[in-house]
Protein backbone atom coordinates (compact mmCIF):
# COMPACT_ATOMS: atom_id res chain seq x y z
CA UNK A 1 0.00 0.00 0.00
CA UNK A 2 1.28 3.37 -0.88
CA UNK A 3 1.44 6.49 1.22
CA UNK A 4 -1.68 8.61 0.98
CA UNK A 5 -3.86 5.20 -0.23
CA UNK A 6 -6.29 3.44 2.23
CA UNK A 7 -6.92 0.13 2.49
CA UNK A 8 -10.84 -0.72 1.24
CA UNK A 9 -10.99 -3.73 4.31
CA UNK A 10 -11.91 -2.13 7.42
CA UNK A 11 -12.33 -3.52 10.83
CA UNK A 12 -15.35 -3.05 11.93
CA UNK A 13 -16.33 -1.75 15.19
CA UNK A 14 -19.59 -0.32 17.52
CA UNK A 15 -23.07 -1.80 17.15
CA UNK A 16 -22.83 -2.83 13.65
CA UNK A 17 -19.76 -4.87 14.22
CA UNK A 18 -22.20 -6.83 16.76
CA UNK A 19 -24.60 -6.96 13.84
CA UNK A 20 -21.81 -8.25 11.46
CA UNK A 21 -21.44 -10.95 14.42
CA UNK A 22 -24.80 -11.63 14.99
CA UNK A 23 -25.48 -12.60 11.27
CA UNK A 24 -22.67 -14.81 10.92
CA UNK A 25 -23.55 -16.68 14.31
CA UNK A 26 -26.97 -17.45 12.97
CA UNK A 27 -25.75 -18.32 9.74
CA UNK A 28 -23.21 -20.98 11.42
CA UNK A 29 -25.85 -22.05 13.25
CA UNK A 30 -28.27 -22.62 10.29
CA UNK A 31 -30.99 -19.85 11.09
CA UNK A 32 -32.01 -18.10 7.51
CA UNK A 33 -33.71 -14.89 8.43
CA UNK A 34 -31.55 -12.25 9.75
CA UNK A 35 -32.29 -8.69 8.66
CA UNK A 36 -30.39 -5.57 8.67
CA UNK A 37 -32.51 -2.31 9.87
CA UNK A 38 -33.69 -0.29 13.09
CA UNK A 39 -31.72 2.14 15.37
CA UNK A 40 -30.32 -0.49 18.00
CA UNK A 41 -27.98 -2.90 18.10
CA UNK A 42 -31.00 -5.80 18.97
CA UNK A 43 -33.21 -4.58 16.18
CA UNK A 44 -30.68 -4.98 13.80
CA UNK A 45 -31.01 -9.10 13.60
CA UNK A 46 -34.32 -10.56 13.60
CA UNK A 47 -33.74 -14.23 14.66
CA UNK A 48 -36.63 -16.80 14.53
CA UNK A 49 -38.56 -18.08 17.67
CA UNK A 50 -37.58 -21.27 16.79
CA UNK A 51 -35.02 -23.42 15.03
CA UNK A 52 -37.86 -25.04 13.13
CA UNK A 53 -38.18 -22.17 11.39
CA UNK A 54 -35.17 -22.92 9.08
CA UNK A 55 -36.29 -24.49 5.50
CA UNK A 56 -35.10 -27.88 4.81
CA UNK A 57 -36.15 -29.21 1.23
CA UNK A 58 -33.54 -32.39 1.12
CA UNK A 59 -35.59 -35.55 2.21
CA UNK A 60 -32.59 -38.28 3.55
CA UNK A 61 -33.59 -41.74 4.62
CA UNK A 62 -32.83 -42.21 8.39
CA UNK A 63 -30.32 -44.82 7.43
CA UNK A 64 -28.14 -42.11 5.57
CA UNK A 65 -28.59 -39.39 8.71
CA UNK A 66 -25.51 -40.23 10.56
CA UNK A 67 -23.55 -39.46 6.86
CA UNK A 68 -24.99 -35.36 6.69
CA UNK A 69 -23.98 -34.72 10.54
CA UNK A 70 -23.95 -30.93 10.67
CA UNK A 71 -26.66 -30.81 7.75
CA UNK A 72 -30.19 -29.28 7.65
CA UNK A 73 -32.20 -31.96 6.34
CA UNK A 74 -35.60 -33.81 6.19
CA UNK A 75 -34.84 -37.37 7.66
CA UNK A 76 -37.47 -39.78 6.81
CA UNK A 77 -38.30 -42.75 8.46
CA UNK A 78 -40.47 -45.29 11.02
CA UNK A 79 -40.78 -44.65 14.65
CA UNK A 80 -40.31 -47.73 15.91
CA UNK A 81 -40.77 -46.81 19.68
CA UNK A 82 -40.27 -44.03 22.35
CA UNK A 83 -38.03 -43.73 25.43
CA UNK A 84 -36.90 -41.32 28.05
CA UNK A 85 -33.71 -39.75 28.56
CA UNK A 86 -32.57 -37.91 31.49
CA UNK A 87 -33.98 -36.57 34.72
CA UNK A 88 -32.79 -36.07 37.67
CA UNK A 89 -29.82 -33.52 37.80
CA UNK A 90 -29.89 -33.16 33.46
CA UNK A 91 -32.34 -32.77 31.03
CA UNK A 92 -34.84 -35.04 30.09
CA UNK A 93 -35.98 -35.97 26.90
CA UNK A 94 -38.65 -38.11 24.70
CA UNK A 95 -36.52 -40.17 22.41
CA UNK A 96 -37.75 -41.36 19.29
CA UNK A 97 -36.19 -44.19 17.82
CA UNK A 98 -36.14 -43.81 14.15
CA UNK A 99 -35.51 -47.26 11.54
CA UNK A 100 -33.97 -49.33 14.84
CA UNK A 101 -35.12 -49.70 18.41
CA UNK A 102 -32.62 -48.34 21.19
CA UNK A 103 -29.80 -49.39 22.11
CA UNK A 104 -28.63 -49.88 18.19
CA UNK A 105 -26.35 -47.16 17.14
CA UNK A 106 -27.61 -46.83 13.61
CA UNK A 107 -30.33 -45.63 14.45
CA UNK A 108 -31.67 -42.39 14.19
CA UNK A 109 -33.42 -40.20 16.84
CA UNK A 110 -35.58 -37.31 17.07
CA UNK A 111 -34.56 -35.80 20.43
CA UNK A 112 -37.45 -33.84 22.09
CA UNK A 113 -36.42 -32.16 25.34
CA UNK A 114 -38.99 -31.65 27.96
CA UNK A 115 -39.13 -27.93 27.70
CA UNK A 116 -40.71 -28.74 24.29
CA UNK A 117 -43.16 -31.10 25.14
CA UNK A 118 -45.87 -28.80 26.08
CA UNK A 119 -46.27 -27.72 22.91
CA UNK A 120 -47.28 -30.67 21.26
CA UNK A 121 -51.15 -31.72 21.24
CA UNK A 122 -50.53 -35.44 22.51
CA UNK A 123 -47.67 -36.83 24.28
CA UNK A 124 -45.09 -37.34 21.31
CA UNK A 125 -44.65 -41.16 22.41
CA UNK A 126 -48.41 -41.63 21.66
CA UNK A 127 -48.42 -39.45 18.02
CA UNK A 128 -45.72 -40.99 16.24
CA UNK A 129 -45.29 -44.23 17.12
CA UNK A 130 -45.36 -46.63 14.39
CA UNK A 131 -45.74 -43.89 11.91
CA UNK A 132 -43.43 -43.17 9.13
CA UNK A 133 -42.63 -39.17 9.80
CA UNK A 134 -40.08 -36.54 8.03
CA UNK A 135 -37.94 -35.37 11.02
CA UNK A 136 -36.97 -31.60 9.80
CA UNK A 137 -33.85 -29.72 11.13
CA UNK A 138 -30.00 -29.99 11.46
CA UNK A 139 -28.68 -33.17 11.99
CA UNK A 140 -26.55 -33.26 15.25
CA UNK A 141 -24.81 -36.55 17.45
CA UNK A 142 -26.62 -37.54 20.55
CA UNK A 143 -24.96 -39.60 22.65
CA UNK A 144 -23.28 -40.78 19.51
CA UNK A 145 -26.68 -41.35 17.75
CA UNK A 146 -27.48 -39.22 14.70
CA UNK A 147 -30.05 -36.95 15.76
CA UNK A 148 -32.55 -33.61 15.30
CA UNK A 149 -33.39 -31.74 17.81
CA UNK A 150 -37.25 -30.85 18.14
CA UNK A 151 -38.09 -27.94 19.34
CA UNK A 152 -41.50 -27.60 17.89
CA UNK A 153 -44.19 -29.65 16.48
CA UNK A 154 -43.80 -28.17 13.22
CA UNK A 155 -40.53 -30.31 12.85
CA UNK A 156 -42.33 -33.56 12.61
CA UNK A 157 -45.00 -35.00 10.06
CA UNK A 158 -46.45 -37.85 9.64
CA UNK A 159 -45.01 -38.86 5.82
CA UNK A 160 -47.90 -39.21 3.26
Amino acid sequence: MTAGHRSTTRRRTGPKAWVACGALVALALGVAACSVGGSSPASNVSLPAEPSSVTATEVVAWSEASSRVGEIVIVEGPVVSATRAGGSGGSAATLLNIGLDAPDTTRFLAVIPDSARARFAQPPAEAYVGMLVHVSGKIVLYDGVAAIMVTSPRQIKIAQ
